[in-house]
């Protein structure tokens, strides 16, 4: 998780995952990169996946100092597809 803002109350949190390391293809690949492919090949280096936790879950996670299922389904199957990404 790289960023974690309380919005509200009401509205939750704001969590931003980034990935922690790049492949070693998407690296090869922005080093041969053309001006025709730089932006998709540049996406992995700016991946990042925007998630909305309701205020509830995140005061249960540290009641219980751990992430609730229910938690862990909903990032489990958003970061799922960040990782499609890098």
């Amino acid at each position: 998780m790289a960023e974690m803002t309380l919005h509200t109350e009401e509205r939750g949190y704001f969590l931003c995952f980034r990935p922690l390391r790049i492949s070693d293809d998407a690296i090869k690949n922005l080093r041969e990169s053309s001006s025709e492919n730089l932006k998709k090949n540049l996406s992995p280096f700016y991946a990042c996946k925007y998630l909305t936790i309701a205020t509830q879950d995140v005061k249960a996670a540290a009641t219980l100092q751990q992430l609730p299922s229910s938690l862990v389904d909903q990032i489990e199957a958003e970061l799922s597809q960040l990782k499609k990404v890098v």
